[in-house]
């Protein structure tokens, strides 16, 4: 039932009540009930109008429609250093519902040198199918990326050499 109802008499009942209320977006709004028919049923199946024995009073509800949670996640990279900056603008997304979909979503980070940095996701802009921004509905959550640089391993060997003594200072000078 969308109404609930207290001091009937005993064997007496609601026979039917209008209740109008409709909240499709965030926000919230009356539920009114009205138009109460209260019966009797006695003998049988004889039905008897006792309405005129009430002094019925109508309280309304609330239809409240509160935001979805959307998560948006930046996508995490990593790679060996080579002196240019790692970014990765993807992200994923969790909640959308109703056949929404993302319109824009801004995802910063950049890391050049060896070390980690947060991938940022911001500024998303939800869309119906019908292309109006509905992001409002949405209570958004950003969760970051990471984005991570690795040392590039090099390996130095100096030269090796063998020569006769003669008397002299030896050295060699080089590396490969």
């Amino acid at each position: 039932d969308s109404y609930t109802s207290t001091g009937l008499a005993d064997g007496d009942v609601f026979d039917s009540v209008t209740v109008t209320g409709s909240q499709t977006d965030v926000g919230e709004s009356a539920n009114v009930p009205s138009d109460a028919v209260i019966v009797r049923v006695i003998e049988g199946d004889q039905v008897v109008d006792v309405n005129g024995n009430y002094e019925i009073s109508y309280v309304n509800g609330v239809l409240r429609v509160t935001e979805q949670k959307l998560t948006i996640t930046a996508d995490s990279a990593s790679k060996v250093y080579d002196g240019t900056a790692l970014t990765k603008s993807t992200y994923t997304v969790e909640g959308l519902v109703n056949g929404d979909s993302i319109q824009t979503v801004t995802v910063t980070g950049s890391q050049t040198n060896a070390g980690r940095s947060d991938n940022v996701p911001s500024g998303a802009v939800v869309v119906d199918s019908n292309g109006a921004d509905v992001t409002d509905s949405y209570d958004l959550e950003y969760v970051n990326g990471t984005l991570e640089v690795t040392k590039k391993p090099v390996k130095l060997t100096a030269v090796s050499s063998v020569k006769v003594q003669n008397g002299t200072e030896q050295s060699i000078e080089g590396f490969t």
